[in-house]
């Protein structure tokens, strides 16, 4: 049997699912991502891994998405990148890229939605480089027929002022208060 990443645990494959979701903690945290949507009728597989970064996105772009075949990936930018690897916004972007391009061009009738980073308390001195990022990633995906940019920005931000009550919903989006936006993607 295949064995995949799936939320920080390791899953045997079932049937390929249609949607995959690709991220750091703020997707792999999301407990109730598969049941959530799973009520809705879309069929979900939670692929993120705790502490990625855009390169792990890259890295294992097989595990994590090509082998399900997906009709949908969802993929989330992360500040890992920065505060851990410094990483410049020229490399985040180019892993960004670069993830798109192995997947249109392994699953060419997929379509890639991109969630917009999230400015996280502790790491306020990059806040102008997510939002730049942010902006550089929805211009790419705007360049593209199936390629998708989500912007949670706004809404996180309004968490980050309530702190430290907002403190989990803005942190690991599995808040019914995002799952709303999420859900209308």
């Amino acid at each position: 049997s295949v064995v995949s990443f799936n939320g920080g645990r390791y899953d045997e494959v079932s049937a390929s699912n249609s949607v995959i979701f690709v991220g750091q903690s703020n997707f792999s945290l999301w407990h109730g991502m598969e049941s959530w949507y799973a009520n809705r009728g879309v069929p979900v597989r939670n692929n993120s891994i705790a502490g990625a970064t855009s390169h792990v996105y890259v890295e294992y772009v097989e595990e994590l998405v090509l082998m399900y075949k997906p009709k949908v990936v969802v993929c989330i930018v992360s500040s890992n990148d920065l505060a851990y690897h410094q990483m410049s916004e020229k490399t985040v972007m180019n892993n960004m890229k670069e993830f798109y391009n192995k997947v249109n061009e392994n699953i060419p009738d997929s379509h890639v939605i991109f969630v917009s980073g999230n400015p996280l308390p502790g790491r306020n001195e990059y806040f102008q480089v997510i939002e730049r990022i942010n902006n550089k990633l929805e211009t790419f995906c705007n360049s593209k027929s199936n390629a998708y940019f989500v912007d949670i920005y706004d809404i996180n931000m309004g968490y980050v002022l309530q702190y430290p009550v907002g403190w989990d919903t803005w942190t690991h989006l599995h808040q019914p208060e995002l799952e709303h936006v999420m859900g209308d993607m």
